[in-house]
């Protein structure tokens, strides 16, 4: 048994193709899903520069069998899982069940559904996390919610990959069916500036060896060059190929790239 901790920022929440897709996974996993979202301008490089129109999201939600939906204002990924772990126990509570695993999705990802008895094939004693951007899905043991959450971002939570992740928790990755849909606004930031000023990572504009076959890209390549962490726009997810879902959930001792 599973339930579905739905965190972040709403960015393209709204784009069809987002919330359907959304579904798909929650329905696949037979979960309630718990909502933990925030709707603001502070979050301009990322992509969400003004408040998304309440009107787009209430008719994206009717298309989502959402448990519980809660907007916060500028928390980070960690502190919107602590407040969903708060309502998972909560919900364990009211029903007298406890789940086995929690599956935490963004709000801007594209998503196939998960296999069925793919859960059951994992080790109830690790993390796992999507290579192709690493906090784009995880899937966590209903036991380590709370660890995960309290790492926040200290040096603790950065995993041997670069990743905020785990901490010290056992985690490996998994090829994941998902992609990350950026607005327009996010897309050309990145194309210009790189994903965040690291030169840890392999696909970062600030990296020597990196700058200049990227510099070399027209804007319109970087921006929607899928299967790295940069995602895609809406208006391309025509475009997007099917290549990063041919190996769907495929368990994976380290990433393939390095994608953050």
């Amino acid at each position: 048994m599973a339930a579905v901790c739905l965190t972040g920022y709403v960015r393209t929440f709204a784009v069809p193709g987002v919330h359907r897709s959304i579904e798909a996974v929650r329905h696949s996993l037979r979960a309630p899903l718990f909502a933990v979202v925030s709707n603001d301008d502070g979050d301009t490089f990322k992509g969400q520069s003004q408040i998304v129109n309440n009107t787009a999201l209430e008719a994206a939600r009717a298309h989502v069998r959402i448990e519980d939906w809660r907007v916060v204002s500028g928390a980070d990924q960690f502190v919107k899982l602590a407040y969903c772990a708060t309502i998972v126990e909560a919900h364990e509570r009211r029903h007298q069940i406890i789940f086995e695993w929690v599956v935490r999705l963004r709000p801007d990802g594209l998503y196939r559904p998960v296999p069925p008895g793919w859960l059951e094939t994992l080790n109830d004693t690790t993390v796992y996390q999507s290579s192709n951007s690493g906090d784009v899905m995880w899937v966590m043991p209903r036991h380590t919610l709370a660890t995960m959450a309290a790492i926040a971002g200290t040096p603790m939570a950065t995993s041997p990959e670069g990743d905020n992740c785990c901490g010290d928790l056992p985690h490996r990755y998994f090829e994941c069916a998902c992609e990350i849909v950026r607005t327009r606004t996010a897309a050309v930031a990145i194309a210009h500036l790189g994903l965040v000023p690291t030169s840890n990572l392999g696909n970062r504009r600030d990296n020597p060896t990196k700058k200049q076959w990227v510099d070399a890209l027209s804007t319109e390549r970087q921006a929607h060059q899928p299967g790295t962490g940069k995602g895609v726009t809406a208006a391309n997810l025509h475009r997007l190929s099917s290549a990063p879902f041919a190996r769907a959930y495929t368990l994976l001792n380290r990433k393939p790239w390095a994608a953050g």
